[in-house]
């Protein structure tokens, strides 16, 4: 996919926000959070691919305020610059960055062996990157968990602080707008169709089968138009592969008052504020952005 390359970066701009992509140019559920909390901030702001981060637009951008998604594409001399100089940077991390699959599983799976990302060059740098950040946010305690369990000095730092996914607020709107206007179901199951290896469909289609779930594929349409399908099912089953940090589907089904069938690599499953009502989650999920910006403080 061919992405914009930013040379400059305004004045006005406060914060910069460093992706490898965003909503205009993928709508997946890391660029959906990112654009969310972007839609939130109470300065300017200004986007920046990461393939355009270099040591010379770092160093011309000293006083700005830096927030790193997803930075696959972002080279090793610009982020050694943010540390070297002294910048004020946060980190949003999505999945594990420490492995050079960005999954353990799926480390396992190309390789065959076991992964051990966080011994070698990568995993430490990215286990120092963090550990200097301001704030590191995760998408959920069991991503974090697994962080501090392979980095043990990372966990003393005390700037770790569990985000969950984020949406607008007026996505919040037509998810409860769904759920509340909804006055039954077509009696089926969901099963997410396509995505990526995570997302599993054919295990999970197996799994349906073998309990004898009566489900659809759904999938291939607008952001909008897949949350109002979805909306009309019984329930979501999703069994993804390997570890999913905090998967928006689950959270949108959740949130329109569909049953679920999970698996343990749905790794928000467990927390207090998703194992309650959907207008408990709701609520927790409207103060995303005061749990952000607070922490971040620009």
């Amino acid at each position: 996919m061919l992405v914009p390359k930013e040379y400059i970066i305004p004045g006005h701009a406060r914060v910069v926000f460093v992706a490898d992509l965003f909503a205009e140019d993928y709508v997946g559920g890391a660029e959906l959070t990112t654009e969310a909390i972007l839609d939130m901030s109470p300065t300017k702001v200004f986007k920046l691919h990461s393939a355009s981060l270099t040591e010379d637009l770092v160093l011309k951008n000293l006083d700005k305020t830096w927030i790193l998604c997803n930075w696959s594409g972002v080279s090793r001399d610009g982020l050694v610059t943010l540390v070297t100089t002294g910048c004020s940077y946060t980190v949003v991390e999505y999945d594990y960055k420490y492995c050079k699959f960005r999954s353990s599983h799926l480390h396992k799976l190309q390789t065959g062996e076991d992964c051990k990302c966080h011994l070698d060059q990568q995993g430490q740098f990215v286990s120092a990157f963090y550990k200097r950040a301001k704030q590191v946010f995760f998408m959920s305690e069991e991503q974090m968990k697994e962080y501090h369990r392979l980095f043990p000095g990372f966990q003393k730092v005390d700037n770790s602080h569990i985000l969950s996914s984020v949406w607008k607020d007026s996505d919040l709107v037509r998810l409860s707008g769904i759920r509340l206007t909804k006055k039954s179901d077509n009696g089926k199951w969901a099963v997410l169709q396509g995505g990526t290896w995570i997302k599993s469909q054919a295990a999970t289609e197996a799994y349906c089968k073998a309990k004898g779930l009566s489900y659809d594929l759904i999938g291939g349409m607008p952001y909008h138009d897949f949350l109002t399908a979805l909306g009309q099912y019984k329930g979501l089953v999703f069994h993804p592969a390997g570890f999913d940090t905090c998967p928006r589907l689950v959270i949108e089904a959740k949130l329109m008052g569909l049953e679920l069938d999970l698996n343990d690599n749905v790794q928000h499953h467990n927390e207090q504020w998703f194992t309650g009502t959907p207008e408990t989650a709701e609520k927790y999920l409207r103060g995303a952005g005061e749990r952000f910006w607070g922490k971040v403080n620009v």
